[in-house]
């Protein structure tokens, strides 16, 4: 059981999403509906809970199952770079190295693993929780507890020598070693409603971000990957849109307009189109994905915070 904003105790369910990537191409399809329980009050998170997904960025594909392990409170501060001028939220200000303000729009206050849609304007509504590919899920340290959103542990190498690549049985719904090997993420649900009945969080909704221009948040942490290990997504029904490698997302503010985000940000020419302004209107999710590759595991141990929705 988790207690939420306006005093209403519920059992909420993790949000569960469906991925398939080949390569480098990004045949994802976003969605979601609920499963395993959020942890209670401090609580761990079961290993089992959560089905893991991402985009085919860079080396990483799509992937399955594995959400955060041993919450345990874990300080939500460290590695901090937000001291200095005022962040001001206009087109680039990404690793503003400011602070916060009224141009940041409405904020997004998690409280143990849920944000509730009757404390911002906006309605925005639904778990967040950490989550990684079956071989990443085995070190990963997930903590949710209060207003803390953090992960740690180790991205897997793509391994195209493991058993799984060589005999072509992947864990579902992976269909490649990219799909096995995708990495690690923290993912937001931004509708995501609250059956009556059971009183469990159900299947994630799209939201209409019409009146949003893009995100806002502070990186934590004592290890976050570089920027070219590290992206944050924003995805609809069909499509994940990544930021393009000149927008790097660092310790710090970051803001990051829908303008910033393209359909597979990966390849080379980076693409300009089509970018997140033409999915706004039904967006599922946002999160932020470690990538893997085939050279060396990736290393984490970050935070987020002071998640902020900006408008128009």
């Amino acid at each position: 059981m988790i207690e939420l904003g306006r005093g209403a105790v519920l059992a909420l369910g993790l949000a569960w999403s469906a991925a398939g990537c080949s390569g480098r191409v990004d045949t994802r399809k976003g969605s979601a509906d609920s499963s395993a329980p959020v942890p209670a009050l401090g609580g761990s998170m079961p290993a089992s809970a959560g089905a893991g997904v991402a985009d085919a960025a860079g080396e990483s594909g799509g992937g399955t199952s594995g959400a955060g392990v041993n919450s345990g409170g874990r300080n939500s501060s460290g590695g901090r770079n937000s001291s200095g001028g005022s962040g001001t939220g206009v087109a680039g200000a990404v690793n503003t190295g400011g602070v916060f303000n009224d141009n940041f729009g409405l904020q997004l206050i998690p409280s143990n693993g849920w944000v509730d849609g009757a404390e911002n304007a906006l309605g925005i509504q639904g778990v967040i929780f950490g989550y990684a590919d079956p071989t990443s899920k085995l070190g990963l340290i997930a903590d949710f507890k209060d207003s803390h959103a953090c992960v740690s542990g180790t991205a897997a190498k793509i391994d195209q020598t493991s058993t799984q690549c060589q005999t072509q049985m992947f864990t579902p719904p992976a269909t490649d070693c990219y799909g096995e090997f995708w990495g690690a993420a923290i993912e937001l649900n931004l509708n995501q409603p609250v059956d009556p009945a059971t009183m469990q969080a159900g299947t994630s909704r799209p939201f209409d971000a019409s009146a949003l221009k893009g995100f806002a948040f502070e990186l934590t942490g004592n290890t976050l990957p570089p920027p070219k290990s590290f992206r944050f997504q924003v995805e609809n029904a069909s499509t994940v849109f990544c930021n393009v490698p000149s927008i790097k997302v660092r310790l710090g503010i970051n803001v990051v307009l829908f303008s910033d985000l393209v359909s597979e940000c990966f390849r080379s020419p980076v693409p300009t189109a089509p970018t997140a302004q033409t999915a706004k209107s039904a967006l599922l999710k946002i999160s932020w994905h470690v990538l893997t590759n085939t050279s060396e595991v990736v290393p984490f141990d970050f935070c987020v915070s002071s998640i902020h929705a900006l408008l128009q």
